[in-house]
């Protein structure tokens, strides 16, 4: 009967690995196939690559909220430093309105 390999089977052997062991950068087959890079022979490339995906859309997420806070705390700081001037309007209770020269 035929062995069935349902995870990773060595290129010119007829060892079969643990998917997870395959890509993992330890060689576990003779031909190192297990760890190839060659977009048509294996899918580290593939495993690779979603790897590096996954790692932009965290950076870049990381980046934009990062930018958000950033632009948040400008926001606040210059609308907190806009209260703390006086205002060309000073009003008495009472009384009315007085305009400041400056």
């Amino acid at each position: 009967t035929a062995h069935l390999c349902e995870d990773f089977k060595c290129r010119s052997s007829r060892i079969c690995i643990p998917k997870p062991a395959s890509c993992d950068g330890l060689a576990q087959c003779p031909d190192l196939s297990d760890e190839s890079m060659d977009k048509e022979d294996n899918s580290c490339f593939q495993y690779n690559s979603d790897s590096f995906s996954r790692i932009g859309i965290i950076l870049t997420s990381a980046l934009l909220v990062s930018v958000g806070l950033v632009f948040a705390a400008v926001i606040r700081r210059t609308l907190l430093e806009r209260l703390k001037k006086p205002s060309k309007y000073e009003v008495n209770p009472g009384k009315e309105v007085q305009y400041s020269k400056r």
